[in-house]
């Protein structure tokens, strides 16, 4: 289940309340079996020089690489990825932006999440925040980008699968299916 946010009630809910307390019941589904467990990051198997991202995890470490400076790297996804709804870190920042290529092989990354309650300005949010030159090709993006932020925000990107990209940034087959709010 990948759902944030505000729990409304009224008073058609008052028929719920049981000595003073209410009493909601729903169902809540299990993650699918080897979806990420939003922590665990680990190195993915590389051929010919290009990580073969196969999880949530490998995922995670390809997007840690280029955020601390590894940009010109190349992976192709061997799997659809679950990223199980867990706050997601763009891969990319203003600094350290990725310049390598994903190739998703028709694969996609399903439940992302970016639920981000300080949302600044000049920030990417997305699979990938920022790029720079670069392909991405034959994927799909499912998910969530929920940012708020009291203060006025001016100049931040947003988008299922890129947020910010210059350069000469070459997109392929690739599809988003994200709810921006």
């Amino acid at each position: 289940v990948c759902q944030y946010g505000t729990v409304k009630l009224g008073s058609a809910d008052a028929e719920n309340v049981v000595d003073g307390i209410l009493v909601k019941t729903f169902v809540v589904e299990k993650a699918a079996e080897g979806a990420w467990d939003g922590t665990t990051v680990t190195e993915p198997a590389q051929i010919d020089g290009i990580y073969q991202i196969s999880n949530g995890a490998e995922l995670a470490w390809f997007a840690q690489a280029v955020n601390a400076g590894t940009t010109n790297i190349k992976s192709v996804l061997t799997a659809d990825i679950d990223l199980a709804c867990y706050n997601w870190t763009p891969i990319g920042n203003s600094s350290n932006k990725l310049a390598g290529s994903i190739d998703g092989q028709g694969h996609k990354v399903c439940n992302m999440a970016i639920i981000n309650t300080a949302a600044t300005t000049g920030t990417g949010y997305g699979l990938i925040g920022y790029m720079n030159g670069g392909t991405v090709q034959n994927l799909t993006v499912e998910g969530t980008i929920d940012l708020t932020n009291s203060a006025s925000v001016s100049n931040g990107y947003i988008g299922g699968v890129i947020g910010a990209c210059s350069g000469s940034v070459t997109l392929n087959n690739v599809h988003a299916n994200v709810d921006i709010t």
